[in-house]
């Protein structure tokens, strides 16, 4: 039908092909790589589609070996570059991602959508080189967050991460945008973004003037969020924090008693210290449903701040079987290495290896562990397999 309608047959067949991964029809998908194969639909005798069926399946060698071939046999091919980068980040090979985003980008300057993955792709980049990311990385990726704005300018989403990411170096024009996007666009969430970055810059601010503003203007927004979801726990949880943080204790426990919201009480509790408060109110959600993991979570770590051996241990053990994941592996064991329990963390690090081979996180609290037992050559052994 697309065909007889003026599309190109390759076009027709990218067409449906599309569809068919968006509905997972494999079978159609399928049909579609073979015609591709047999036309050249692709100019890649089929193995870019076929590279998009097995990355949509999560079959990433498979994907990785058919996009090798495709750009062995179109070597200009932006979008090619952009499907490998896509497959060798699945595949943990990040250097290798960001090597292939940045060609997808030069042979395809005017592309946003290229551009706006590969200004995430440098954040997340320097996001995990912390403290050790260079002033060049840095400034590469501000000039590309800059160009991927530049292309995307409607764009509300990557323009309120673009102020978020300049809010450190230019806090200034940073305030202006977050303005900008409540007042043109006004939401609850603008509206937290804006009370939270006013209410951070308020605070470092040693100008008794500039401070006085830019913590009335969060407390303008905070209000702005409240008539517009008055009820919303994100809401008040923003507001109770900026009581806490200009030190208006009594407002914030006058409005945590009426909001219902048993998590922010606790969570406001620990945050100032008043940890026999946050116990009762911990144990009252306990109570009322013995496997809630956030509440498990909540008694895990006011166990481990009071230094509660034995509670922490019963509720590691609680919350692992309240919610079998990964990240509840990793909690329990870190904690037990918080407070010495060295013999259950290594046990529990090697249950969470047993059942979890393929994930690497649990490789630097293994690492933490050999440290503490004093076996220095098997740490640093651990940090260079995570590295």
């Amino acid at each position: 039908g697309h065909v007889a309608g003026g599309y190109s047959r390759d076009r027709a067949a990218g067409f449906l092909f599309d569809i068919a991964l968006g509905k997972e029809n494999w079978d159609t998908a399928d049909k579609i790589v073979q015609m591709a194969r047999q036309g050249n639909y692709d100019d890649c005798s089929g193995d870019f589609f076929a590279a998009r069926i097995a990355l949509a399946k999560k079959q990433y060698e498979t994907a990785l070996a058919s996009i090798n071939s495709a750009l062995v046999q179109r070597p200009v091919f932006g979008f090619g570059y952009l499907m490998r980068s896509r497959i060798n980040a699945a595949l943990g090979n990040e250097a290798a991602a960001l090597t292939d985003m940045r060609t997808a980008a030069n042979t395809n300057p005017l592309d946003k959508n290229i551009a706006k993955e590969l200004a995430n792709r440098l954040y997340i980049r320097n996001q995990n080189l912390d403290k050790n990311v260079s002033s060049a990385q840095l400034a590469e990726a501000k000039n590309t967050l800059d160009w991927a704005l530049s292309l995307n300018p409607g764009d509300v989403q990557l323009m309120s991460f673009y102020a978020e990411y300049i809010s450190e170096t230019d806090p200034n024009r940073a305030i202006s945008l977050r303005q900008s996007l409540q007042e043109n666009m006004p939401s609850v969430q603008n509206a937290l973004l804006l009370a939270r970055l006013a209410m951070r810059l308020g605070l470092d601010s040693t100008d008794a003037q500039r401070r006085q503003a830019l913590l009335a203007m969060a407390a303008s927004a905070l209000e702005q969020a409240k008539t517009l979801d008055p009820q919303n726990p994100a809401v008040i949880e923003a507001t109770v924090e900026f009581y806490r943080q200009t030190d208006q204790p009594g407002k914030a426990e006058q409005l945590l008693k009426g909001a219902n919201e048993p998590q922010l009480v606790w969570r406001y509790y620990i945050k100032t210290g008043q940890y026999d408060e946050a116990r009762k109110a911990l144990e009252q959600s306990y109570k009322a449903n013995p496997k809630d993991d956030i509440a498990l979570q909540g008694l895990l770590y006011l166990s481990e701040k009071t230094g509660d051996k034995t509670a922490v241990l019963k509720y590691g053990e609680e919350l692992i079987s309240a919610a079998e994941k990964p990240e509840n592996h990793l909690l329990a064991a870190q904690t037990y290495l918080g407070v010495g329990l060295i013999k259950e963390a290594e046990q529990k690090l090697a249950s969470f290896r047993e059942k979890y081979p393929q994930d690497s996180r649990g490789l630097m609290l293994s690492a933490w562990l050999s440290m503490q037992q004093g076996k220095l050559n098997e740490a640093l052994e651990l940090i260079n397999k995570r590295l």
